[in-house]
């Protein structure tokens, strides 16, 4: 068996090309970019980190991206 050697660079510009022109044809169609909305309770340098990640990853590609931190001390009510 032959291993097959992946460039995940290309790969993933290559599905991030991919997407923008998807989320253009929603566009296009609905009128507004699709969104991703992200509730995060009590952040911590590590969520922290990995929210504004997939915030940069969204904005990438035409995503609309909301993000609202809330305090450790939230209820399930609240949420």
């Amino acid at each position: 068996m032959t291993a097959t050697i992946l460039d995940g660079r290309a790969l993933a510009r290559t599905l991030r090309e991919e997407l923008r022109s998807g989320i253009q044809s929603f566009i296009a169609v609905h009128g507004a970019p699709p969104a991703l909305a992200v509730v995060q309770v009590a952040g911590d340098a590590a969520s922290d980190s990995y929210v504004r990640s997939i915030g940069k990853a969204c904005d990438g590609v035409g995503i609309r991206f909301l993000h609202q931190l809330l305090p450790g001390d939230t209820s399930q009510e609240t949420l």
